[in-house]
């Protein structure tokens, strides 16, 4: 378990930093949600 305590603007901040890097990371897989390496992805959803 981790406790932080920040002021709420700091808060504020840190939450929106951090939606915009994860936003900007590698694209998500409509079928498994699992990120899309730009080599390629092996999808663990099975087919059919």
């Amino acid at each position: 378990m981790l406790v932080v305590r920040m002021p709420v603007g700091t808060a504020r901040a840190f939450a929106k930093r951090t939606h915009e890097i994860v936003g900007a990371g590698r694209p998500a897989c409509p079928l498994c949600g699992y990120p899309i390496d730009a080599d390629g992805h092996t999808c663990i959803v099975p087919e059919g």
